[in-house]
């Protein structure tokens, strides 16, 4: 069997980024670092859509900066990373402002509230609402990354949030809760820890190299 492309190769500076993809309206979404060029006119930035045969736009063109994750939630496609607006290549200006995160009906986009923010790393759907960690930077300038929910149009901190955790680098479900990599400041060691709904509980500590999660066959893997 051979690899075979889909399409027009992709560009961008200095190489092209598939960062996710998502099947959403039998569909196939793909978010990232990229430009792509469509069929006729149509030129697609950091997000596109292939429907089995051929590669358009999302809503005219595209998003400004990169797209890091999807999730889908109320049948709406959620899109987050450092995206500032919807660009439109007919008019060859911004159409809608974003904050970094979004969400998308098929038809049109509607922008989250995310106050303070500076990109969206991961998305994830847990209890038919959406999660998302969220990279700020301290007054002292270290990054630090916080979990917020979206709550009807606006993404809102948890209210227990990890104590002394200054990262947060996967989320992953596992028989019915939300779990999270963190890592607090001075230490290599990163934690795992488990959200219920209302709190946080701490599963044990792991070693430093832990960089993602995943549910298999009844366990889960780190």
């Amino acid at each position: 069997k051979e690899w075979k492309m889909l399409g027009e190769q992709l560009g961008g500076y200095p190489h092209p980024i598939i960062n996710c993809m998502i099947v959403y309206k039998d569909e196939l979404y793909v978010g990232g670092n990229f430009t792509l060029q469509a069929d006729g006119e149509d030129v697609c930035f950091h997000i596109a859509k292939w429907d089995g045969e051929k590669w358009s736009s999302v809503k005219e063109g595209g998003l400004i900066k990169p797209v890091n994750d999807f999730t889908i939630c109320n049948d709406e496609l959620y899109v987050a990373g450092d995206v500032e607006g919807v660009w439109s290549i007919k008019t060859n200006k911004i159409i809608t402002k974003l904050n970094n995160i979004a969400k998308w009906d098929g038809e049109n986009w509607f922008p989250l509230i995310n106050k303070n923010s500076e990109f969206v790393e991961e998305l994830i759907t847990y209890n038919n609402e959406v999660y998302i960690i969220n990279l700020i930077f301290l007054e002292y300038g270290e990054p630090s990354n916080k979990i917020k929910k979206c709550v009807g149009n606006e993404c809102l901190p948890l209210p227990n949030q990890i104590d002394g955790a200054m990262g947060i680098s996967e989320l992953t479900l596992y028989n019915g809760a939300l779990y999270a990599v963190t890592w607090n400041k001075g230490s290599n060691k990163k934690s795992i820890l488990k959200w219920d709904g209302s709190e946080w509980v701490s599963c044990g500590v792991t070693h430093e190299s832990v960089s993602c999660m995943y549910a298999y066959n009844g366990e889960l893997i780190v």
